[in-house]
């Protein structure tokens, strides 16, 4: 592993931290679906240990709750005390109530799953599942029409037999790091049309907070 230095600022620092972590396994089960997952336990505790052995301070600065309670915007900052450099980090998560999840749980819930998917993304985490990114045949997922219509298909079903909310399933989707489905891939769509027609809205929430 590369020892940092003071002199190579937040850049470096980030480099070195992004080098020290690989992919963080799965330790919990659905118990709804029965798939695994990482919890955001296990995804903090190892980034946690990259950044800080990286010399990086990471947290929370800032969190806006919107007016319908629908979303937050949680603003990270990330430090390089060595340096003195310093970057701040934005990010919109949804926020999705259900039975047995009040609001209170629910923002909750939010805040400590943008935290793991924000460090994902910022150690470029690789997935331990290869098919969560690719296809059968081991190409790159690309959208794909006929998935996308299968999905908006089974929304628009759930959703008049009331049970998804439109709101539910743009928060599903807002999971996925996309506002609509028309930028999901192939693998997503197919992933959200399962979720759609084999859960009820409410379940999905009790399943996320699992």
């Amino acid at each position: 592993m590369t020892t940092q230095t003071p002199d190579a600022g937040l850049a470096g620092a980030l480099l070195t931290a992004q080098q020290a972590i690989g992919a963080v396994g799965k330790d919990s089960v659905n118990s709804f679906q029965g798939y695994g997952y990482v919890s955001a336990e296990k995804m903090i505790k190892a980034s946690r240990a990259a950044l800080h052995g990286a010399g990086l301070v990471f947290y929370v600065s800032g969190v806006e709750v919107s007016t319908s309670s629908s979303w937050l915007r949680v603003t990270y900052a990330l430090q390089h005390p060595a340096s003195g450099q310093a970057a701040e980090l934005l990010r919109v998560f949804p926020v999705v109530p259900g039975k047995g999840r009040p609001a209170d749980k629910a923002h909750a819930g939010a805040l400590t799953a943008c935290l793991s998917y924000t460090l994902r993304d910022l150690l470029l985490i690789p997935r331990v599942d290869p098919s969560e990114e690719m296809d059968a045949e081991g190409r790159d997922a690309h959208t794909g029409e006929a998935e996308i219509a299968q999905l908006r298909a089974a929304m628009g079903q759930a959703i008049k037999a009331g049970d998804w909310t439109i709101e539910q399933g743009r928060a599903l989707i807002a999971t996925t790091g996309h506002a609509s489905a028309d930028d999901l891939t192939d693998i997503q769509a197919a992933s959200l049309h399962r979720t759609i027609t084999t859960t009820t809205g409410p379940e999905w929430a009790d399943k996320e907070e699992a």
